[in-house]
């Protein structure tokens, strides 16, 4: 007797088993498919940063919290493991930057398991300084539409909907189709939009110059930081207007900073330089103007040259370059004797990771006044600065990241918001820098 219900109860629980089995199986193959195709939107110019929200459509469409889970591995996988070897390259301790990045991910797996993919991403956007929001993709399927913002909401909130219904009253089949259904009308409306021709006055493509008054121009490559400076001082036009990437030299540098301003004096330039300052416990990245104006009074006693200083990073990463809220910015602060030519404002600048964030984007071309191009059209110039070679070999791959997203955000808000059109160029250091095009 007791034989047979043995044998009963492995008959009850070997199809259960098999089931389990086969949905680990799965969500594991879909966790790496998930993984491999927003590598390619990620990192890859020919694929559209749209490709990442395929996971979540897949997710809100089989509706159960394991495909939830599988669909936010998917997405923040990549930006978990770049971020990390950045963290790493900067001198942060590899085991430390390991605990905490698998202290991230679980944290936010778990959000996802409890409040849903909508939850989640929502929740998310109360830390203005987490780089990767999942809203990001979502405005790249929607960016060529007309009042897009309008777009985005509306799918936020159907989906979230659908989602609560899901975890309230798990998933049967007819609920799957309606789900497939609404996905399905949704996905047809992004792609008429995506169909739509873009207007003249919005169209905005980043690899276009001709929008911009900044020239983007390959940084010289040398064999050593002096190397690379001397090429590249060699190398910018006599009474320039230029613009460096981040962090070139520390505040305290000054043999760093008489280097350019010699050069400053030597070709009559108007130089927006890269500097690392202290602020509090860590370094935040600022941006100064030097000419030779400025240059010629750097030794007084009574001058700071931190008075200088154009912009500040408004948004840093925790404990590291910045804190967990809004910096305060200083603006541009001068003696009365010198009255130089301005053409950035800190509205118009961005310091590496705030091209990444939502946020800073709404923040800076909200307040950031237009200027004028050659033909006398109302045009805000945002200028990202941004210094990779704590990535290393991998640098090229966040900068293709970092110009998707900019341009991304970009066109939506163009698309969203009535305003003057807006043109985004990048100096990232040891890789580009601008020239401004228009100076005489």
């Amino acid at each position: 007797m007791p034989v047979n219900e043995m044998t009963l109860l492995d008959r009850l629980r070997a199809p259960r088993a098999e089931t389990l089995r086969a949905n680990i199986i799965g969500h594991i193959c879909g966790a790496f498919a998930g993984s491999g195709l927003t590598y390619f939107a990620y990192f890859d110019d020919r694929f559209p940063l749209a490709w990442a929200l395929l996971p979540f459509i897949v997710a809100v469409i089989l509706g159960t919290m394991w495909a939830r889970i599988t669909a936010m591995v998917s997405f923040l996988v990549w930006p978990v493991v770049i971020s990390s070897i950045g963290l790493i390259g900067i001198g942060l301790d590899a085991a430390l930057v390991g605990l905490g990045a698998c202290g991230i991910l679980i944290t936010l797996l778990g959000l996802t398991a409890v409040a849903g993919l909508t939850g989640a991403t929502m929740a998310l956007l109360c830390v203005p300084v987490f780089p990767a929001s999942p809203l990001l993709p979502l405005m790249d399927s929607l960016k060529d539409l007309p009042w897009a913002l309008i777009f985005l909401v509306v799918i936020m909130i159907i989906t979230g909907l659908l989602e609560v219904k899901s975890i309230q009253h798990g998933s049967p089949d007819e609920a799957r189709s309606c789900r497939l259904a609404v996905m399905a009308v949704m996905f047809i409306v992004v792609s008429l939009g995506q169909s739509l021709p873009h207007r003249p006055d919005t169209k905005n493509d980043i690899t276009e110059g001709f929008q911009s008054r900044w020239y983007e121009i390959p940084a010289p490559v040398g064999l050593t930081p002096l190397t690379r400076w001397i090429q590249l001082r060699d190398q910018l036009p006599r009474n320039g207007t230029i613009v460096l990437g981040e962090n070139i030299i520390d505040a305290e540098d000054i043999d760093g900073l008489s280097f350019w301003c010699r050069a400053v004096a030597a070709k009559n330039l108007t130089l927006y330089l890269g500097v690392s300052e202290p602020y509090r416990f860590h370094r935040r990245s600022a941006l100064w103007m030097l000419d030779r104006d400025i240059c010629a009074v750097v030794q007084s006693p009574d001058f700071k040259i931190t008075d200088a200083r154009i912009a500040r990073a408004r948004y840093g990463i925790p404990w590291v370059t910045g804190t967990w809220t809004l910096m305060p910015a200083t603006p541009l602060s001068l003696p009365d004797a010198i009255q130089p030519d301005v053409l950035l404002s800190s509205n118009s600048v961005f310091m590496c990771l705030e091209a990444f964030l939502p946020w800073a984007w709404f923040h800076s071309l909200l307040n950031s006044p237009p200027t004028h191009n050659h033909e006398n059209q109302q045009v805000q110039h945002m200028i990202v600065v941004a210094n990779d070679t704590a990535f290393g070999r991998h640098a090229a791959m966040i900068s293709t990241l970092r110009r998707k997203v900019a341009g991304t955000v970009m066109t939506f808000l163009n698309h969203s918001i009535k305003r003057p059109f807006s043109s985004v160029v990048f100096a990232e250091a040891e890789r580009t820098y601008l020239v401004d095009q228009y100076t005489p």
